[in-house]
């Protein structure tokens, strides 16, 4: 009955042919949709390979690094550090208007100052976010110790700040005075609001200054340090080679290994050259005060103590970040002379009449130093003109409180 079996089956065919086609669309479909998220994870275990833990919890929690899946529970968080950041400074204005004694004015001043410049670091790095997942991304190659327990206890001990702060000011101050002057100058009666109001806004006024700067400032010093410690190995590597084993290839590996470093430090640069400028100028005003606060106060209250301490701190992390990115000159130079004296070596026992002389491709290049907006230069004698402005402001402001002194007796 059926002639030519083979068209019996030919539907049949036809439509093998077609599922094979809607399955084959299906499955790239389905690649469409999971690559994003397999890169995005990718790259998220490349970034916690390269920074401490706690740190980037904290830099996604700020909105400083770039999310690629929006989906993740982090992408949105950065929404409620900028509510607080504008309510601190909406606060500390509004306390700088209502204040009428002079001292309560200058203190405002002063800490509407710091908020501002912790929002124009916000910003400029929340803005450079792609940079910053950028450079994560290159830190990938540089394979050096990164000290994430020592970093991540830092960390910790940076975010307790606002909590002990605000914790003994609730306690050892003048609850109905601070109270009143917080709630814009309405009374509270109830003594669990006093400490209730006391406590969150001394906690919110540390967390925006200086806890933020402080974590941003040691972000910045531990990829500094990071770079370092890659050109200390990098120079201890060129040490290693004897003039016959320093050969045109061995050299032009150092040169792309340093080559990557530049690439990260000019995007360092990149990132951090506002944000530094603006957190060390915080950090100098804010010695300045803790010191003005010392001299002017005999009576050391635990308040006072806990603000003398503060300051010690923020100037500690100031002489720190000097000192890490001032280091990274010196390194620079180190492996410059290392590379001149193996190459002269070579030059002088093995003879290089037909080889390309590199050393200019490395020596030529012009001294590279952070800077912060192209005013502040980062070297290690930076510290000594830093502890020599406070030395002189602790002379003017000693003098100043002799002088009102004397005026009062006569």
């Amino acid at each position: 009955m059926n002639d030519n079996p083979e068209k019996q089956f030919q539907p049949c065919s036809n439509f093998n042919i077609s599922a094979q086609h809607s399955n084959t669309s299906v499955l790239s479909q389905y690649q469409q949709q999971v690559e994003p998220i397999s890169n995005s994870i990718q790259s998220s275990n490349t970034i916690h390979k390269n920074i401490p833990t706690f740190l980037l919890a904290l830099l996604r929690f700020t909105g400083l690094v770039h999310e690629l899946n929006k989906k993740n529970k982090w992408s949105k968080l950065w929404f409620f550090f900028f509510f607080i950041m504008l309510f601190n400074i909406f606060d500390s204005l509004m306390l700088l208007i209502l204040n009428f004694s002079r001292i309560e004015k200058k203190t405002s001043l002063t800490q509407l100052c710091l908020k501002v410049f912790s929002l124009v670091i916000w910003i400029c790095m929340r803005r450079k976010r792609m940079n910053m997942e950028a450079l994560l991304m290159k830190l990938q190659s540089v394979t050096v110790p990164a000290y994430e327990r020592i970093i991540n206890v830092l960390v910790l001990i940076i975010i307790a700040i606002p909590l002990v702060y605000s914790t003994t000011f609730s306690i050892n101050s003048n609850k109905k005075f601070i109270s009143t002057q917080l709630a814009y100058g309405n009374e509270l009666e109830s003594r669990s609001g006093q400490i209730s109001l006391i406590w969150i806004k001394k906690c919110l006024q540390f967390l925006i200054f200086p806890t933020f700067p402080l974590l941003v400032s040691l972000l910045y010093s531990t990829l500094c340090l990071r770079c370092s410690l890659f050109l200390t190995i990098l120079t201890e590597d060129i040490a290693k080679y004897s003039p016959h084993a320093f050969g045109p290839e061995e050299q032009r590996d150092i040169l792309r290994r340093k080559a990557k470093i530049d690439d990260i430090l000019d995007i360092i640069q990149e990132i951090f050259s506002v944000p530094s400028f603006f957190f060390i100028l915080g950090y100098f005003i804010s010695c300045c005060r803790a010191l003005a606060w010392s001299l002017t106060h005999r009576a050391k209250t635990p308040i006072e103590i806990l603000i003398l301490i503060d300051g010690v701190i923020i100037l500690i992390s100031l002489s720190a970040t000097l000192w890490v990115s001032g280091e990274l000159p010196e390194n620079i130079n180190k492996l410059k002379e290392a590379f001149y004296k193996e190459t002269h070596r070579r030059i002088i026992f093995v003879g290089t009449s037909g080889e390309l002389d590199l050393r200019k491709e490395l020596l030529d290049k012009p001294d590279f130093v952070l800077t912060g907006c192209g005013i502040l230069f980062y070297r290690k004698f930076s510290i000594l003109a830093v502890i020599g402005t406070l030395l002189t402001y602790t002379v003017l402001v000693v003098s100043t409180t002799q002088t009102r002194v004397v005026k009062q007796w006569f």
